[in-house]
């Protein structure tokens, strides 16, 4: 039985937590073969990928699910989508050299910033980030690119920040070797407001040592990530990554620092019970619920 997870681009975030988990299903279990591929629109490609059977699973920022449930912008039409388990809540931030003038986001207005592929979900958090802070997206000269080129862009001084997704990733890993960085915080009350206006976000920090550079523990936004599966696929399949995740969740973590909390993200299940993952309307896929019904992380 093959399992092919759509993630992001090569290097990134959910790329590096696709291939750790393909490592440990080809330890663990049975399943082959298991392939891991980058996708350059991520969330929104990686869903997509699920609905024309290009992938088993996928990686997403859980803001969309529930839009390609409904079929709403940018999905043509609805998705039947089902939920396998959570993979991080990690913190989204801009890094600016670490001689900038600016000093938190609300500085950005007038400037250039390298951040993302145009139909990535990256650039969409911008979107709702500046709306919530009514900072006019027209304010800002925009850069499309992948991380790694827009990286370069910052290297060579051509933009004045870049919009990262939550490390530690080698993504970001080569662009901190290259320069010296700061974490952009955010102003007063600034991020407060977000999380007033946006249900899906929550407050995090950039775990320590993720790369180097200054300003880490400032309070970012934080999204969930999450392992989204098509309805169609075999019971079976999503019952084996479910049950592989949650029995080596300490394996996980301790290969890979983006998968800290993520024993904590489980037991968030066992306390609040299902609806906990059934994020924005979108139903566990019937293998999952199994997995954790027999785990007795839900009833």
């Amino acid at each position: 039985m093959s399992v092919r997870i759509g993630t992001n681009e090569r290097g990134g975030t959910f790329f590096t937590e696709g291939e750790t988990l393909a490592k440990v299903l080809r330890e663990k279990t049975n399943l082959a073969p298991i392939q891991v591929y980058p996708v350059l629109s991520a969330s929104v490609g990686g869903i997509k990928g699920l609905e024309n059977h290009d992938f088993e699973f996928a990686i997403s920022a859980s803001n969309w699910v529930g839009r390609a449930l409904r079929g709403e912008n940018p999905f043509e039409e609805p998705i039947s989508l089902r939920m396998v388990a959570p993979a991080n809540a990690g913190a989204m931030f801009f890094v600016v050299p670490k001689n900038s003038s600016l000093n938190t986001v609300d500085d950005l207005r007038g400037k250039r910033i390298a951040i993302g592929v145009r139909d990535g979900g990256m650039v969409q958090h911008i979107h709702t980030i500046f709306d919530a802070l009514n900072i006019d997206f027209n304010e800002i000269e925009p850069l499309y690119e992948t991380f790694p080129e827009g990286a370069k862009a910052m290297v060579a001084g051509e933009v004045d920040a870049q919009w990262r997704a939550p490390a530690p990733n080698q993504s970001m890993t080569d662009l901190a070797n290259r320069m010296e960085l700061r974490v952009l915080p955010y102003g007063l009350g600034r991020l407060e407001t977000i999380l007033s206006k946006v249900s899906f976000y929550r407050q995090t920090i950039i775990p320590a040592k993720a790369f180097e550079g200054d300003g880490l523990e400032a309070p970012q936004v934080g999204v969930l990530n999450v392992f989204v599966t098509h309805s169609g696929v075999p019971s079976n399949i999503v019952h084996t990554v479910t049950d592989t995740m949650v029995t080596n969740v300490d394996t996980l973590e301790r290969m890979l620092p983006l998968y800290k909390g993520l024993r904590d993200l489980f037991d968030e299940l066992r306390v609040g019970g299902r609806g906990v993952f059934e994020i924005d309307g979108v139903p566990l896929h019937s293998g999952a619920s199994e997995a954790y019904r027999e785990l007795g992380l839900i009833e």
